[in-house]
């Protein structure tokens, strides 16, 4: 199983996965690996109600909601060991607390522009996480 965890050659891996962070999460598997399944599952129902979210919080210009979505899926991310999805995630945060923390006069179609870019940036994260599980579970 060891030997499985690995993954050399799977497609644009590299910054992905922080392999001991998955290597923890298999280890507290029973060895059937659905322990792992439900926790991947769960991931991918929050990030793709997040997408949702985060697009309704972006039309509406709520940044409150941007940060909260940001650091939610930072935090789920970083627990799988998700490397790409977490500085995507933590960068929307910051994106949602810009003005509350940095700049109150930061204009908001900036902001919104900048957080529509990251949405983006997480979704081709996501596609390339979910790559990587598929070619791991073959």
């Amino acid at each position: 199983m060891d030997e499985e965890t690995e993954f050399d050659g799977a497609p644009e891996d590299t910054g992905i996965l922080d392999q001991q962070v998955f290597e923890q999460i298999l280890e507290l598997d029973d060895g059937d690996q659905e322990f792992l399944h439900r926790l991947i599952e769960n991931y991918y129902t929050q990030v793709n109600a997040a997408f949702e979210t985060l697009y309704k919080s972006i039309v509406n210009k709520d940044l409150g909601a941007v940060a909260a979505i940001g650091h939610s899926l930072k935090g789920s991310s970083a627990s799988l060991g998700l490397i790409k999805m977490k500085e995507t995630s933590e960068r929307l945060k910051k994106i949602g607390d810009y003005r509350a923390e940095v700049e109150p006069n930061m204009p908001m179609d900036i902001l919104m522009k900048a957080a529509s870019i990251e949405l983006d940036n997480l979704k081709i994260e996501f596609n390339k996480v979910v790559q990587l599980f598929n070619y791991f579970f073959e």
